[in-house]
């Protein structure tokens, strides 16, 4: 599979995506500010560790931006970079009563329904699952919603627990919400 521009950086905990970086995705960071460098490091969605230098190059309509990653030095495009602010509960927000909370056959498909809950139609946002499903007494999954319209947001991580249910599927228990914010973030993990 072709490896797709990806990117976060975060001063205080770790690296968002812009665009919602799939499970299977990688934020590729360069050698320098452009797609024609080398690729020198390959980030998961998760990853953290990754800090602005403070450096910035314009190239067309391209802004890049210089990161280290964990003492490695590199470049991203500055327009997949977030930076990770204050969390909540948002499992309320989802449904008027407990019954109306997402229900799926699987936990894929119940994060994909509680970031389509969560998602706006103008602009469309990116829905995009991060990591793989973990199942126990509950499963466990987490989901970017990106691209909400605020230029301040740049988008919402949703770490969705489940109970499983009778006919073998899955209904949300829980729902905790991290900002990912575009321009910055207050000491209290507020979106500036």
């Amino acid at each position: 599979m072709p490896r797709r521009e990806r990117g976060g950086m975060s001063r205080f905990h770790g690296w968002a995506p812009w665009e919602g970086v799939d499970r299977e995705d990688t934020l590729e960071v360069r050698a320098g500010p452009g797609a024609s460098f080398d690729v020198v490091a390959e980030l998961e969605p998760l990853a953290t560790g990754l800090v602005a230098t403070g450096h910035h190059r314009r190239l067309d309509d391209e802004l890049w931006s210089e990161v280290d990653a964990d003492g490695l030095v590199g470049w991203a495009e500055t327009r997949f970079l977030l930076q990770l602010g204050a969390a909540d509960d948002i499992t309320e927000e989802l449904a008027d009563d407990p019954d109306g909370l997402p229900r799926a056959g699987d936990m894929v498909a119940l994060a994909e329904e509680v970031g389509a809950r969560r998602a706006s139609e103008e602009p469309p946002s990116r829905v995009a699952v991060i990591e793989e499903p973990e199942i126990g007494d509950l499963g466990s999954v987490t989901v970017d919603v990106v691209g909400l319209g605020d230029d301040a947001l740049g988008g919402e991580r949703l770490h969705v627990l489940a109970e499983k249910t009778d006919d073998g599927g899955f209904v949300v228990q829980s729902v905790r919400r991290l900002a990912l914010c575009s321009r910055g973030v207050t000491a209290d993990g507020l979106c500036v």
